[in-house]
């Protein structure tokens, strides 16, 4: 949900709902095949699971000084995870991949992927996509009354008519 001015907007999906399953060999890039298959049109895709090893990876890592971290052998798979859009024709786009890899010593890491992730092995990602729907625009001014936080309107009748509810068991 983005919010902007007195609008809240929600992009729902449409029925266009499409599974892909990206297969790379060792020494190829996920993160270009990945992002490949959001270019194929104006689609949403985001990653349902990913198996196999990398290599040759880069991190974004707030906590070090150089705020990435490069790592070099052989890492398994523990999550993939993310999403892209793009959002004309232009290539801009949004979203990103995370990922936690294990280490040949057990050790787990993980972070934003911020460049390649070349596979080190046969890696298979399942993804799905879609076209995305029109956004639908509420007011914000539809707010949860304890929260403050913006709610979907729901329906509620006009002012003066009440709703049609089952009376409570």
């Amino acid at each position: 949900m983005e919010s902007g001015g007195d609008w809240s907007v929600i992009v729902t999906p449409s029925t266009d709902y499409t599974p892909h399953v990206i297969t790379a060999e060792p020494g190829e890039d996920l993160t270009f095949k990945i992002i490949s298959v959001a270019e194929q049109g104006p689609r949403a895709i985001w990653i349902i699971s990913a198996n196999g090893a990398v290599s040759n990876v880069r991190l974004r890592r707030p906590d070090t000084d150089e705020g990435s971290v490069t790592l070099e052998g052989v890492f398994e798979i523990a999550h993939l995870s993310g999403s892209f859009m793009f959002y004309d024709n232009r290539g801009t786009m949004s979203g990103g991949l995370s990922v936690s890899l294990s280490g040949p010593n057990g050790s787990f890491i993980g972070g934003a992927v911020c460049g390649s992730l070349i596979a080190a092995g046969h890696v298979q990602v399942v993804v799905g996509s879609f076209i995305p729907g029109e956004p639908d625009v509420i007011p914000k001014e539809v707010t949860n009354q304890n929260s403050g936080e913006p709610q979907p309107n729901l329906g509620s009748s006009p002012p003066g008519q009440s709703e049609n509810r089952a009376p409570a068991s």
